[in-house]
């Protein structure tokens, strides 16, 4: 567990850094580079040396795009930042749970578990989609105070 730790670590460390200099884009290459991880995960994943890569780059991008995410959270929300930071982490934890019930629906369904990962990178362009659609409609000037 400890170079899933670290790799947790790096990736919290430069999501960060990342996004104090560029927000959105840190966001999406962070999705770009989390769906080509797991679309990589199927056919590293029956090696031990490719398997253990792989996920520590998962932890490592998958904190790095995080970081991002929440940094922009607690912009947006100037007036209450603290509660917009709790209930971010509650949607995490949230995105946790409904991620662990489709990934049993699938399975229930019929899906490989060596599956599951390319319905990860298909739920991640979902996100990734509506993390652009979200930020144009913030981005927009407020038509009450232009008018």
């Amino acid at each position: 567990m400890i170079p899933f730790g670290s790799a947790i670590t790096a990736g919290i460390f430069i999501g960060g850094r990342l996004s104090d200099w560029q927000q959105l884009p840190t966001m999406l290459a962070g999705f770009v580079a989390l769906i080509a991880i797991f679309l990589l995960m199927p056919i590293s994943l029956p090696a031990r040396v490719s398997a253990v890569i792989v996920f520590y780059l998962f932890g490592a991008v998958n904190f790095l795009a995080g970081a991002p995410l929440q940094s922009r959270i607690v912009d947006q929300a100037r007036d209450a930042p603290n509660l917009a930071s709790i209930l971010n982490q509650g949607a995490f934890n949230l995105g946790n749970a409904i991620g662990a019930s489709v990934g049993g629906a699938a399975l229930t369904a019929g899906l490989a578990y060596s599956q599951l990962p390319l319905l990860s990178a298909a739920v991640t362009v979902l996100t990734g989609a509506l993390v652009v659609i979200a930020s144009r409609i913030a981005d927009q000037p407020d038509r009450e105070s232009t008018a």
